[in-house]
Parts: structure tokens; sequence; C-alpha cells
């Protein structure tokens, strides 16, 4: 019985989606439950951590404390004279202090008294101001301007009172001590000064200020005094190395702390992230394999022939006779054109090729002259560095084989060393065959010369003297450097179409005849 409104499509999709969803979530509750435990397991460490760290804090606020009352690091007779110094300049401005109270006090006629309480208030500043930078060093960048500023307006003010005073002495200069009558018998009025009344209230703030700055530099002076004596009843280098140590401790503690806290985040981050990638990679790796097997499924169905022909039989024909001496005008010789074709050729060797280099002779095929001979793997490597390796191995060898290379043959056998090509070709029956001919193409032998004008003949006449022809069938030819010096345009047509129906006769596919020597790619 079938049901007419079911989909089998739409049920497989939903069965595919609930089945992706149920592993979703109890991924998720796995995950959660993971999380939960290492919470739980890492408060204990995270609550050692904080104790550690607390009595570390005690422990560094100590040292600290201790630090503070350590004297200035240096040399033991400089710190020595430092102190020396400080002493001297407490008690100066402490004296200067007391005389000030004392001639403040004088008026008031208190006797003896007025000696111990100037006495007592010197002493008192001083000493208070000491004890303040003792547990709050830090105070003295604060005071230390203040005071600065203190004294120089105090310094400025009597500046000021002095300018008064100097007024007053050019008056009393000015003014005549003879009183001399007046046409009327009247006499000039004396002048008031009013020197003091203007210039009071500028001496009580000179005063203000300079006892300020007095009694706090004396208070600074005392702090560094007592500070830059010698003490050696701790080791202050010792502590200011456990000082550094426990500072270290502490930031360690405080990472591992916070790696502790954040451990649950991590784990389920981490866990999401390999879960997803998982899931994610399981689906490629089908979709590839799914793939890889329709590619073997396809391969399979192509002939073994074909896989024969991915090999390649190379012959390469460089003439070494007398007419590519001829040099051009980049003063480079045909010759030596035709040996740098061959290497750029090398250069572009595809894998499985066979390459055979052959010279053009005289002799071509009575005294064969092969230059180098040479099988490329056909692995070219996963990034292809394994042909680059073998391309540049070709191209070194042909460097040196090449180097005592030299156009010394009087005469000019192509057809020769087509004749050896074929031989060489028909080695590899299954390989793709191609011959790149490196010549001018001027045969020249007893058997046929081609060298003049009068010398290029219809194909048809000069068939008997090329018997026997090679079986070239199928292979793909390129005559490359095929240039006309010494010749008309006309001349090289008619070498071009004597070689063309030459190599058609013989079977062959005459892809490219030029006197450039750029090689086409191999197909």
């Amino acid at each position: 019985m079938t049901i007419p409104t079911l989909d089998p499509e739409t049920v497989a999709g939903e069965v595919g989606t609930e089945g992706i969803d149920h592993l979703v979530a109890k991924a998720d509750q796995i995950c959660a439950y993971e999380t939960n435990r290492i919470e739980l397991a890492n408060q204990g460490q995270i609550a050692s951590l904080v104790e550690t760290h607390r009595h570390l804090s005690i422990e560094e606020d100590r040292i600290a404390d201790l630090l503070r009352k350590a004297p200035p690091q240096g040399n033991r007779f400089r710190l020595l004279r430092r102190a020396i110094f400080c002493w001297a300049l407490t008690l100066l401005l402490a004296g200067s202090g007391c005389v000030l109270t004392i001639l403040t006090l004088a008026p008031y006629r208190l006797g003896s008294t007025t000696w111990l309480f100037a006495l007592g208030v010197s002493a008192l500043t001083p000493f208070l101001i000491d004890e303040v930078l003792s547990h709050w060093p830090t105070i003295v960048k604060f005071l230390t301007p203040f005071a600065t500023v203190a004294a120089l307006a105090g310094i400025m003010l009597f500046a000021l009172i002095r300018g008064y005073l100097l007024r007053e002495q050019l008056w009393e200069t000015q003014t005549s001590t003879v009183v001399i009558d007046d046409a009327d018998g009247s006499e000039q009025p004396p002048r008031k000064t009013d020197f003091y009344a203007s210039t009071i209230p500028a001496l009580s703030m000179a005063l203000l200020l300079i006892a300020f700055s007095m009694e706090v530099g004396a208070g600074i002076a005392l702090f560094e005094a007592r500070r830059s004596r010698p003490d050696e009843s701790e080791d202050w280098s010792a502590l200011r190395r456990n000082l550094a140590n426990i500072r270290s401790q502490r930031a360690e503690i405080m990472k591992n702390a916070i790696d502790l806290r954040n451990e649950p985040a991590i784990f389920e981050a981490r866990f999401h992230r390999d879960f997803y990638r998982a899931l994610l990679t399981n689906a490629v790796r089908k979709a590839l394999m799914k793939a890889l097997l329709l590619a073997i499924g396809a391969s399979c169905l192509i002939a073994p022939k074909a896989f024969a022909q991915a090999d390649v039989d190379m012959v390469i024909a460089i003439d070494l006779t007398a007419s590519v001496a001829v040099t051009g005008p980049d003063k480079k010789s045909e010759f030596t054109k035709n040996v740098d074709g061959v290497a750029r050729l090398l250069a572009q060797i595809p894998t499985g090729a066979h390459v055979t280099v052959i010279g053009i002779t005289d002799a071509s095929f009575a005294q064969p002259y092969i230059l180098m001979r040479a099988l490329v793997g056909s692995d070219p490597g996963y990034f292809g560095e394994r042909l680059t390796s073998a391309r540049n191995q070709l191209l070194h060898e042909w460097k040196r084989r090449s180097a005592p290379l030299e156009p010394r043959f009087q005469h000019t056998d192509i057809l020769g060393a087509l004749e050896l090509t074929s031989q060489i070709l028909a080695e590899q029956p299954t390989a793709r065959k191609e011959i790149f001919i490196f010549s001018d193409m001027r045969q020249n032998t007893p058997q046929l010369d081609l060298g003049g004008r009068s010398r290029i003949q219809e194909f048809a006449t000069v068939l008997n003297h090329c018997s026997p022809i090679p079986d070239l069938t199928g292979v793909r030819v390129i005559v490359l450097g095929a240039d006309s010096a010494g010749s008309t345009t006309a001349e090289w047509r008619q070498l071009e179409e004597f070689w063309t129906a030459y190599l058609r006769q013989a079977g062959a596919d005459l892809e490219r005849y030029s006197a450039l020597r750029k090689s086409p790619p191999t197909p």
C-alpha cells in the first residue's frame, strides 16, 4: 500500500537534518558537562593562588616600608659627605629660624624664656617635616617646588624693599641741608618720608615666605641627612632582590589565576572548533572520495594506448658545419644562436621525455655524432621540484658538452641526419615523436647540393637523388634557425618548399619552418 502524500526526498532530508541536530545537541551537552567540571576543579587552585597572592602582597608592603628607610645607593664615602653637608645645612637653617624667632619675640621682653621658646620652635618644624617625609617620602616631590617658589618670591620681595630704600637714599641726597629764605620770607617745608609705611606689607610677606621655605628646607635637609648616613642594619641589596622576586611571583600568580578562570571558556571554544571542523572535514573527505572514485572509473575506460602516448621521444639536430659560422649584426654567429636555442628548448622539456641531441655533419648517417641522450622521469614532484631539477641537470650537461663544439665540418648532410633520426625514433614505437632541427637547411653533399640558387630544384627532379626516403610517419618536425644569410628571399622560399615536399613525402608533419629560434610549446 502506498501513501500518496509521502515524499521520499522530503523524508530523507528531514531525517538527515534531525540526525545532525541530534548530534550537535549531544555535543553541546558533553561540552557543558566538561566545562562545569573544569570550573569546579579549578576553584580550589584559584583560592590557593589568591591566598598566596595576599601573603606576597603583605610581604611586599613590609619590604617596601623597610626600603623607604634605606640610604641611597652609592659609595660609602660619598654618602658620608652628603650626610655631613645635609646636617650642616639643617643646623644653619634651624639656627636662622631660631634667630628670626628671637627677633620676633624681643619686643615682648619675655627674658630668657624667649631663647628657650625660639630653640623649641626652630627644632620642632624640621622634626615634624622629617617624620612626615619618613612615612610618605613621595611628598618631597611636592614640598620642594613649593619651598623653592616661596624662597624665590621672598628674595624678590627683598629686592623690592631694596628698591624703596634706594629711592629714599636718592631723595636724601638731593635734599639740601641749608635752608634759604624766599624772597617773601617763607621757608621750604621738610619732605615727609613714607618708606616704612610702604615697605612693611612687602617685608611681612617676604619674611613669611622666607620662613616657610627655611623651615621646609630644614626639614628636607634633616630627612636627607638621616637617609644619607651609612646604615648596615639591613642587607638592602638582598631586600631589593626579594622585592623584585615577590613582584615577579605576584605577576605569575595573577597570570595562572586568569588562565584557570578562562580555562572553561577556552575548552568550550576549542571543543566547538574541533567538532565543527571534524564535521566539515568528514563531509569534504567523502566528497573527495566520491570524486576520486569517479576519476578512477573514468580512467579505466581510457585505452592503455592513451597512457603510452603521454611519453615523448624527441630528437634535436644541431648544425655543426661551416655554413652556420656566419656572424650577424649582433656579433654572434648563427652557430652560437643555435646552441642557445637548444638550451632554451631543454629548459622546457616535459615529463616522460626521451631526448637525443645529434650533430649535423658531413656524414651525419654514416658516422653518427650523438652529443647527448637523456630520459626525464614521469613524476614532476608535488611542487614540480623534480621536473625543475631534471631541467637544470640537462642545461648544465648541455653547457658542458657544447662548450668545445665548433662549426668545423665543410659539408652539410641533413638527409643523413633525418635517416639517423628515423632509426632513433623507431626505438620508442608507442611514444609521441618530435624532431627539432637547428640548421640553415642547405644540404651540401655530393649526393645533393642545395647551397646555391641554381641548385635548388623541384622535388620531383631530385627525388632519385634523395632515395631512400626515411619513414617519419606521424613525426612532428620543427625547423628553427633556417636563416637566409648570403641568399635572397626567393631562394629561401624555394628551399622551404623543397623541404616541405620532402618531409610530406616522408610522412612527417612540418609544423614550423622559421629563421627564428623560438620553439613552440610541446603539446
